[in-house]
């Protein structure tokens, strides 16, 4: 189901095409842009679209405080190869000059109304720090860190440090590990935070960081027979792979073990390493040209 098949009935979401429009009418009315990528054959993209984008209490807060965008990934694989994060439908939310300011997959209607108020909220109080000075002249970079920091040096800005490590916490599932209490997937950005506060001396996010990379290389997000992991999984308890092995998924996998091996010390990182690297070797490298 693509959510751009709208009728224009009162109260549904007016969803533009990604281009310069879209971003200059964010940056003219100094509000984020909500980024959706799906596909008209994924079944979680026609979910989201029935239940999430179809709440009243959803419709109208991105009416209001947001330029909502849909991209058909099969229609600007440019577009996704930039945004993806990590599965379809992808949720991100961005600044009218394309700097990613967080997101998610698939989204819930009460999480969404949360996420919602938080980013524009957030992008409001922080929006000197977020947006250049020069208006944005095109959407043609690509993704990038809002504000740039790195989270193992103290000198930095350690009230945002805090906030992420925070938020990294609160978000963390102690029962299973990762992310969220719905569909687990790989969110390596986050444990790339968290293993770099480990390796700073700050211990609070060990347990994170440790139990993630465990069920990322020991779950059945991983194919242990035949190597290489997969998109995600429908059960919070990292259950119900979807099947499909991306190639930057895996790339983002390699190295976080490799850090693991290195910051927690643990020789299973690197086993799992050696293994999934000869899955990508044999499988996902171009035989030709590398």
């Amino acid at each position: 189901m693509n959510p751009t098949a709208s009728n224009g009935s009162p109260g549904e979401i007016v969803w533009l095409p990604w281009g310069r429009d879209a971003f200059v009418r964010a940056a003219t009315h100094q509000i984020p842009v909500l980024l959706s990528i799906g596909a008209s054959w994924c079944r979680w993209s026609a979910e989201m679209t029935r239940t999430t984008y179809g709440d009243p209490d959803v419709r109208e807060l991105i009416a209001r405080r947001f330029v909502p965008v849909w991209v058909d990934t099969d229609r600007r694989p440019d577009i996704n190869e930039r945004y993806n994060l990590g599965g379809w439908p992808t949720t991100a939310f961005l600044s009218p000059d394309g700097q990613v300011l967080g997101g998610e997959t698939y989204v819930q209607p009460d999480r969404m109304k949360l996420l919602l108020q938080r980013v524009a909220e957030a992008y409001g109080g922080r929006r000197d720090r977020i947006e250049g000075s020069d208006p944005p002249t095109g959407v043609t970079t690509g993704a990038r860190c809002p504000v740039e920091f790195d989270p193992g040096d103290d000198s930095q800005d350690t009230d945002l440090v805090v906030a992420f490590e925070s938020h990294l916490v609160s978000e963390f599932d102690a029962v299973h590990g990762g992310f969220g209490t719905e569909m687990k997937r790989v969110q390596a950005p986050a444990v790339e935070f968290a293993l770099k506060r480990v390796a700073a001396g700050h211990g609070e996010l060990w347990e994170v960081a440790k139990r993630t990379l465990d069920v990322i290389g020991w779950s059945d997000v991983y194919d242990a027979v035949d190597g290489g992991v997969f998109r995600y999984c429908a059960g919070r308890d990292w259950t119900v792979p979807q099947v499909e092995k991306l190639a930057e998924v895996n790339a983002e996998v390699l190295e976080l073990l490799v850090d693991g091996w290195v910051v927690l010390g643990a020789e299973r990182y690197r086993d799992r390493a050696i293994h999934l690297l000869r899955y990508i070797g044999a499988t996902l490298v171009d035989p030709d040209d590398g």
